[in-house]
């Protein structure tokens, strides 16, 4: 009842928010949004129409696309100038096509988005084209560890881990005091795109060279593959073939110990299956978390981008950007969302440790093209198909014809993750 009090409270408030707005210089303009077809980022933009659109007098038209589809339609629509969005959720998948997106310089103010997460908004986060940022971040989440909490109190097992070796320690001794058919470990291995996030914890060197080229420090990218390669020693039978909504599902169902996942895929779930029996946990080092950060970007397209950022200020503030977390578990880039007393009375549990892990996590400087080759190597390690070793020789031999975009390795120098 009170995370319902606070969403209802926050909706209201934005009601007030968007009628200051007024309709002046927006009656009759149309612009389309376009939003990740997930459930959540889509279904709380379309909870703004009805109230942006009475206030504004303009016209809202929501799109979703799965991930692939909608990262393609972006590339071919800012690649060619069709103008098909105004709003694009630019993710550093796409930073070939930052260029392509309006600067925010004239529009944005700091005041406008009070609170944020001062992290978010470093270059090698939000969305930057060189020194002008293109992108105000609106949906932010590190992947992380969910752990049973009764699990390890009944074991004696002390969920404390700061390098993977502790991480499988502990593994190891919950292993004999398990439930029946309680698995210690469980992660989406069948989704492969999800793979580099293991792998990425692990990893503590370089992923763009000297020379502004695609690459990985040979010795500490196999030892983190490795890494990846031993935790389907600790889950269950069939696991290479586990979606994510699976593997959410087999935690949520009493099916593992720990489940390593995008949090706000599966806070909600995990709230309602297992209430009290539940924490976030951070991922082992000597890597960093990965950043899912979505950014509210302007195609340079469009023809009315002072309508799309009244739409950004209105989709991006703490009192919404709070509801939506409540509502869909889409993580909130604002510190009070975390900070907050009554948000700390149901969720200490979690929100003090992902505001800390979203501190920490980082994006992959890596376009669509180099992500694909990565992972579609991992996929067949854990496959048997290829050794580590063979991984990394196959992402230097595919990464070999990518021309890495300025705006990836400047996000690479900025994160500390190019060679030097």
């Amino acid at each position: 009842m009170r995370a319902f009090r606070k969403f209802a409270a926050a909706m209201a408030v934005l009601a007030l928010a968007a009628a200051a707005c007024g309709s002046d210089g927006f009656e009759g303009q149309e612009i389309v949004v376009s939003y990740m077809q997930s459930g959540t980022y889509d279904n709380a933009a379309r909870d703004l129409v009805d109230p942006f659109q009475e206030e504004t007098g303009a016209s809202i038209e929501v799109v979703a696309q799965p991930f692939e589809v909608l990262t393609q339609s972006y590339v071919t629509d800012l690649a060619t100038g069709t103008g098909q969005f105004d709003l694009i959720s630019a993710t550093s998948w796409i930073a070939d096509q930052f260029p392509q997106l309006r600067s925010l310089g004239d529009l944005y103010k700091e005041e406008d988005f009070p609170g944020f997460i001062p992290e978010l908004l470093e270059p090698g986060r939000a969305a930057y084209n060189g020194n002008d940022i293109v992108g105000i971040p609106y949906a932010v989440d590190a992947y992380g560890l969910f752990y049973r909490t009764d699990v390890f109190e009944q074991a004696g097992v002390a969920p404390d881990w700061s390098n993977w070796d502790q991480f499988f320690a502990a593994l190891d001794a919950l292993g004999p005091v398990l439930p029946d058919g309680m698995s210690p470990f469980v992660f989406a291995y069948g989704a492969v795109e999800q793979t580099p996030a293991i792998w990425l914890a692990a990893y503590d060197s370089w992923m763009v060279d000297s020379a502004g080229r695609y690459g990985v420090d040979r010795g500490p990218a196999i030892a983190a593959l490795e890494v990846l390669q031993r935790t389907l020693d600790y889950a269950p039978e069939g696991a290479v073939a586990l979606s994510i909504d699976e593997a959410n599902a087999v935690f949520n169902a009493g099916g593992a110990a720990v489940l390593i996942c995008w949090p706000s895929f599966n806070r909600t779930a995990a709230n309602e299956s297992l209430p009290g029996q539940w924490a976030l946990g951070s991922l082992p080092g000597p890597g960093r978390p990965w950043l899912s950060l979505w950014n509210a970007s302007i195609a340079s397209t469009s023809d009315n981008p002072e309508l799309v950022y009244e739409w950004i200020k209105s989709y991006i503030n703490p009192e919404n950007s709070t509801a939506n977390m409540v509502k869909y578990g889409i993580g909130s880039p604002f510190s009070s969302t975390y900070s907050d007393p009554e948000a700390l009375a149901d969720n200490g549990h979690d929100y003090p440790t992902q505001a800390a892990n979203l501190a920490q996590a980082i994006n992959v400087p890596w376009t669509f093209p180099a992500f694909e080759a990565a992972f579609r190597a991992v996929g067949e390690m854990l496959t048997g198909a290829l050794t580590p070793a063979q991984v990394v020789d196959a992402w230097h031999e595919r990464w070999g014809p990518l021309d890495p975009p300025p705006a990836a390795v400047d996000e690479a120098a900025a994160l500390g993750m190019q060679q030097t």
